[in-house]
């Protein structure tokens, strides 16, 4: 026989190596081990069950033990009279109904902490029952990414909607996320503005970079500049690295600040040493033309790598250009075509073209033009005008294809 020392559940399958119904490692003991009037778990070398109060040799029912006092109190030598008087630890179901919200959240974010998911949701969600507005959000989190239970979106919104109006900003915020995308709710993008808004007067600074992108591209309010560099500046005072980032665009081009190429730049060097795969690339990108600051395409180069690092579609395709034509690193054809590779891959029609231009002529990869062809195919698909003049010039049918507007020579 196996019990689980975490919530008592007992199993005679002894292959099983952990609880079923809570995921803690179960413990064996024999049958010696158990009361044979009530079946629970007996202390070694007791004589009673202290639970029922039997003798643990015959199981008979048992004569009323002497009497105990603590204090010059009597008390029976039941199970129940001597948890009260504290001779014996109470079950931990017991010891839980009398514990409150807080220990309940500390034992679920300390199984949680050590990756035990299954008793970690258990606590949260008796924590969450009484009205833990720290235990919703967790307990909603873990329902919207899947972590220790089943991905349930709409179980996520319930418990994130439940903390949210407790004024907790971290579930507000991760509420607003829910109707951004759509995920346990119809998909709004005014309900993700005003939730972004609650959390964002509450300090958080994830909602107001999040609050500030949405003003400045329109979604679910009204675009206004002005307004959402107020809230980048108030994430970016956090270190908020897309905060900065979206300043340093702000600044590069006049969006809601005088246009100034050098202040962009700072803003950018700031998120990119966060990190940030964006900003990353636009410093390099700086560096690179000569914009906001004096040109290193070394420098270029060395930012580019750690935004292609990032996956960065652009900057792996910048980067691959560099390697093809030797500017500030060796020329290596190798290295090239993997950079053009990982930003074909993500369906960078530029990069497509050029991997099927090495195809052709066998640099940095075997010659092949038939991989070269379906390359170009995927490039001239999203109208890119060199993808479609090689195909033409091989001879293939071309008339399926539209040249983007934007594309350029």
């Amino acid at each position: 026989m196996k019990q689980c020392p975490d919530c008592g559940f007992k199993t005679d399958r002894n292959d099983d190596l952990f609880c079923c119904k809570c995921g803690t490692k179960l413990k064996t003991f024999s049958a010696n081990d158990i009361c044979k009037t009530c079946g629970a778990k007996l202390k070694p070398n007791g004589k009673y069950c202290t639970k029922c109060g039997a003798e643990a040799d015959d199981g008979a029912s048992p004569a009323p033990a002497p009497a105990i006092s603590v204090d010059d109190t009597p008390f029976s030598n039941d199970a129940q009279s001597m948890t009260v008087c504290g001779l014996i630890p109470a079950k931990e179901d017991e010891q839980e109904t009398n514990e409150d919200a807080e220990s309940l959240l500390r034992k679920g974010k300390d199984h949680f902490k050590f990756g035990r998911y299954v008793p970690a949701i258990k606590y949260f969600t008796k924590a969450a029952d009484m009205g833990n507005s720290e235990a919703q959000h967790l307990l909603g989190m873990c329902y919207f990414s899947g972590v220790g239970t089943d991905q349930d979106s709409e179980k996520a919104v319930k418990w994130l909607r439940l903390a949210a109006l407790r004024r907790n900003p971290e579930a507000q915020y991760l509420h607003g996320v829910c109707h951004y995308l759509g995920n346990g709710v119809e998909q709004s993008f005014e309900e993700a503005v005003e939730w972004w808004r609650k959390a964002a007067e509450l300090d958080y600074p994830d909602a107001q970079s999040d609050l500030g992108r949405s003003y400045y591209l329109g979604e679910g309010v009204e675009e206004n500049d002005e307004e959402a560099v107020k809230w980048f500046r108030l994430a970016a005072e956090q270190n908020f690295a897309e905060a900065l980032f979206y300043l340093g665009e702000c600044s590069f081009f006049g969006h809601g600040l005088e246009e100034n190429k050098e202040e962009a730049v700072e803003w950018w060097r700031k998120a990119a040493e966060l990190d940030d795969d964006k900003a990353q690339y636009e410093l390099g990108s700086c560096y690179y033309f000569g914009h906001g600051i004096a040109q290193d395409r070394g420098e270029a180069v060395k930012w580019w790598h750690k935004a292609a690092e990032h996956n960065h579609a652009e900057a792996q395709f910048w980067l691959g250009n560099c390697y093809y034509m030797g500017r500030s690193v060796e020329e290596n054809p190798d290295e090239a075509a993997k950079w053009y590779r990982a930003a074909a891959e993500q369906g960078h029609a530029k990069a497509q073209t050029l991997l099927g231009a090495l195809y052709i002529i066998g640099s940095g990869v075997e010659q092949d033009e038939k991989e070269a062809v379906r390359w170009w195919r995927m490039a001239a698909e999203q109208g890119d005008g060199k993808a479609i003049d090689s195909l033409e010039d091989l001879g293939y049918d071309v008339s399926g294809y539209t040249i983007r507007d934007d594309d350029e020579d």
